[in-house]
């Protein structure tokens, strides 16, 4: 194999494929990526078994080929490189040269016939998004994704197609929940079948594709697994195994107190009084009166703050304890000028939303404060 090519997007096709590998690897193989040089392009190959990727860069081929090498190591020395063409050699002993008119290397590789194969998709049957609306729901809904590995099925967003053209994501840690609701025709193709889950893992690294890209995405999923395509990159993954909690039992759709709020106003208040909560934990009080709220936090060791923040609020006078950045998250991707919560009681589940918005619903659990 040899081969010449741009450093700029080459090095963008490393940064995405080396992406998919899992540092903890216990199988060395798959901490490498393997090249294929063929017809005036490169194609580079990664797998975490559960996750793969394919990804394509315009290449002048002098000699087709195959190899495999150090995805950290070959990306760490390309970002290096100066702008300007690369030349990439596999060697006899299975080395690849990588150079360019002032710099060069000799790294170890690998035999490609010991890279697991990873298959070409082969499906048909893709509808197309607009990346930038797909990107609109995993924001939405990718922060509150369980980061624990006991309920493994929690460590993934719910794609539900139940409604007729409508898709939701959904993802919960049981601490929270985010529900997000958008018109899109597409479907599974086993009758019966209305919902997967979805690897954060693989969320994570669809979000960078659809950041770096404005064309529309081809969206294939099935009972097993889904595929993401756009023009250069292709990404795989396997449905999570395991029941998702049924998300519409926890909504709470009886709570009857209900706060209006600047949206800004209301995140730089948690965002200033979360400097002093106890043991850096995030926790803050939140008094709710007709006059608007108070956030407050403490801590024994480093001080205490507190900031009122004038709103709307219909009710009875009620105060509750929050993880701050739970409301945070939300906050951070509403694009609403106002917010919406509903309260029930002291320890009872919050619903926060866009005023004018009810396709993005969130749900956070109260702390209970001493």
């Amino acid at each position: 194999m040899k081969i010449t090519l741009q450093k700029i997007e080459f090095e963008k096709a490393l940064n995405f494929s080396q992406g998919i590998i899992d540092k903890r690897t216990t199988n060395p193989i798959l901490s490498n990526i393997l090249f294929i040089a063929s017809d005036d392009k490169l194609e580079l190959y990664s797998t975490n078994i559960d996750i793969s990727s394919i990804s394509q860069v315009s290449a002048n081929v002098e000699s087709a080929g195959r190899a495999v090498v150090s995805a950290k190591m070959l990306f760490d020395i390309v970002r290096k490189f100066p702008p300007g063409e690369i030349q990439i050699r596999r060697m006899d002993n299975n080395w690849v040269e990588i150079k360019s008119s002032s710099v060069q290397y000799k790294i170890a590789g690998l035999h490609p016939e010991e890279y697991p194969t990873i298959e070409k998709p082969k499906r048909t049957d893709y509808v197309t998004i607009r990346s930038k609306t797909l990107l609109k729901l995993l924001k939405r809904t990718i922060f509150a994704v369980s980061l624990e590995e006991v309920k493994k099925i929690l460590g993934g967003i719910l794609f539900d197609f139940s409604e007729d053209n409508v898709l939701k994501l959904v993802a919960t840690d049981g601490h929270r929940l985010s529900l997000v609701r958008e018109p899109i025709a597409i479907k599974i193709r086993r009758k019966g079948d209305n919902n997967v889950v979805l690897p954060r893992k693989g969320m994570q690294e669809l979000q960078k594709i659809l950041e770096e890209t404005d064309e529309d995405i081809k969206v294939s999923i099935d009972e097993r697994s889904a595929i993401f395509r756009t023009e250069d990159r292709t990404l795989m993954m396997k449905v999570l195994e395991g029941t998702f909690p049924d998300y519409n039992q926890v909504m709470p759709l009886e709570n009857d107190k209900i706060l209006r709020i600047n949206r800004q106003r209301f995140f730089d208040a948690l965002s200033r009084m979360v400097i002093v909560s106890a043991d850096r934990s995030n926790v803050v009080r939140i008094s709710f009166s007709a006059e608007g709220i108070v956030v407050s936090s403490e801590s024994p060791n480093e001080g205490e703050g507190k900031e009122f923040v004038e709103a709307e609020y219909k009710g009875t006078k009620i105060e509750m304890g929050f993880n701050a950045r739970y409301i945070m998250d939300v906050l951070d991707v509403v694009e609403d000028e106002v917010v919406e919560m509903k309260i029930l009681d002291e320890l009872s589940a919050v619903l926060i939303k866009p005023a004018q918005d009810e396709n993005f619903l969130n749900v956070v659990m109260p702390v209970r404060m001493p």
